[in-house]
């Protein structure tokens, strides 16, 4: 008799998927840690040291000071620092102080004015 509307419908999604994603594992290493070989996260990913290897997790954000030399690939990549390697990503964003040398395959792509970008483009459909 009572069907509840679309618009209640989608702000329990909402609240279900904000409430699943405040579940989320998070890492945080700031500058100063060094990582040889691959590491791999099935939460978010916050860092900023450098680490030679690919890193694989559901969201990652390379700080101003991190360097990655490898494979990223993630659902959200956000950089501020350094990466030399592969993006395969759905949203890549590159702020102004990312400096970044890789091939990018992703649906989503925002660069802020200031990144230095040089590499390969892909886009995938969704």
């Amino acid at each position: 008799m009572f069907a509840k509307s679309s618009s209640e419908t989608d702000l329990e999604r909402l609240r279900d998927k904000a409430a699943a994603s405040s579940d989320r594992r998070r890492s945080v290493l700031q500058d100063g840690i060094t990582i040889t070989g691959d590491w791999e996260s099935d939460g978010i990913v916050e860092f900023g040291g450098t680490i030679k290897g690919d890193l694989t997790a559901d969201t990652i954000v390379l700080t101003k000071d991190g360097l990655i030399t490898g494979n990223v690939r993630a659902r959200n990549v956000t950089i501020s620092g350094t990466l030399e390697g592969t993006i395969a990503a759905v949203n890549v964003t590159l702020t102004p102080q990312a400096r970044v040398t890789a091939t990018i395959e992703t649906q989503d792509l925002e660069i802020y004015f200031g990144a230095q970008v040089q590499g390969d483009l892909k886009a995938i459909k969704s």
